[in-house]
């Protein structure tokens, strides 16, 4: 009877020892690209996801926030040991999203980043970071793996700290959610070994990085220290023009180029950048712009370019709607993504999100799109 019971044991540990390196942080094994885009087609968070036995009360949802922040990209980069990226492609990249939330009520905000990539991302869920922040000053509270957003923030609190609901999958685990206590200085790092909220439990709370997350989904990309002093290649948006409209320019100007829009689309936020949009229409000139703003008040902004039928407009390196498909080819060879292109339909110069991105029908171009073509 005393083997058998030690045969038992022996056996628990042995299974434990397997979900444990099954779930090994994110970070230590980094996925390929090609495993993150596989792994993220479907989209995650935006809503919380359901479970058995747990029911949904009062829950608010929030939106990322993914305007890029020097100071708080310094504070994640010292947290990402071995991490290397100096081509911003986003599939060796870590994008990140983050919130401001006061977690133990003291009126000063944490900030709670989401970092999606695969160095920080493993079939349990990816990296989540916690902050104490003031201006541009960011100390680390907790560093959590394995978690999927939404993160949700309980109205319940433990000396002091918001409790923190988050959903466990993958990895060989059943879904279920699990709650995390403040202790101490931080909050546990594991939510998949953390209690598991019983039967008939009815979560209430605030919903965080309640994005729809896919491999492309756009926000700002972490570009590591060890790159200063490296070469990197120019982004495209910034340098490019179709003629003589650039991304940045302000209405005014592009006004004065081309006249009193045709058409307009409405002004509508858009979730991806927290800033308002709306598509400028030239048919007969063949352009189409859309231009963004930080409320439909203030002054709007180029944010990408269209050009199709009817467009006459050259890039840089004087390629126009109606020209070859190798004289493309020819013109931006060496700064072509060709992860991300598709020929003889499309051909990708720079990146998704920040570049050309031509289409091609019969051999010709018939379309020319500037900016970020990644949302």
């Amino acid at each position: 009877m005393e083997k058998l019971y030690t045969w038992v044991i022996l056996a628990f540990v042995l299974a434990a020892l397997t979900l444990v390196l099954l779930n090994l942080p994110a970070g230590k094994k980094p996925l390929s690209p090609k495993q993150i885009h596989t792994m993220m087609q479907e989209p995650t968070g935006y809503r919380l996801q359901s479970a058995e036995g747990v029911e949904f009360g009062d829950i608010s949802y929030t939106a990322a926030v993914v305007v890029p922040d020097a100071a708080l990209e310094e504070a994640i980069l010292t947290q990402l040991e071995g991490y290397e990226n100096c081509d911003m492609e986003p599939g060796n990249s870590v994008r990140y999203f983050y919130n401001a939330v006061d977690l133990n009520n003291d009126s000063v905000p944490e900030t709670i980043v989401y970092l999606v990539g695969g160095f920080t991302c493993g079939t349990g869920g990816c990296t989540t970071l916690i902050f104490r922040s003031s201006g541009d000053r960011h100390e680390l509270i907790s560093h959590l793996t394995l978690t999927n957003n939404p993160i949700l923030v309980s109205h319940q609190t433990t000396s002091g700290w918001r409790d923190l609901v988050l959903y466990v999958s993958g990895g060989g685990a059943k879904a279920s959610y699990h709650r995390l206590r403040f202790t101490e200085n931080s909050y546990p790092e594991n939510p998949s070994v953390e209690p598991v909220l019983e039967r008939d439990s009815v979560i209430n709370g605030d919903a965080y990085i309640a994005n729809k997350i896919l491999f492309d989904t756009q926000a700002p990309i972490l570009r590591s220290t060890a790159c200063d002093g490296k070469e990197s290649a120019p982004g495209l948006m910034h340098s490019e023009s179709l003629g003589d409209l650039r991304i940045d320019m302000p209405e005014k100007k592009v006004i004065e180029l081309l006249g009193e829009p045709e058409d307009k689309g409405k002004q509508l936020m858009s979730e991806s950048d927290a800033l308002y949009h709306q598509e400028w229409r030239y048919p007969r000139q063949g352009i189409f712009l859309d231009l963004a703003s930080a409320s439909t008040d203030d002054k709007q902004r180029v944010a990408s370019i269209r050009a199709g039928l009817h467009s006459t407009l050259k890039t840089t390196k004087g390629i126009k709607v109606g020209d070859s498909f190798s004289a493309v080819n020819k013109a931006y060879g060496d700064q072509l993504d060709t992860y991300n292109s598709d020929p003889p339909f499309t051909l990708l110069a720079g990146s998704l999100y920040d570049g050309l991105l031509f289409s091609f029908e019969e051999g010709k171009v018939i379309q020319i799109f500037l900016g970020a073509a990644a949302e």
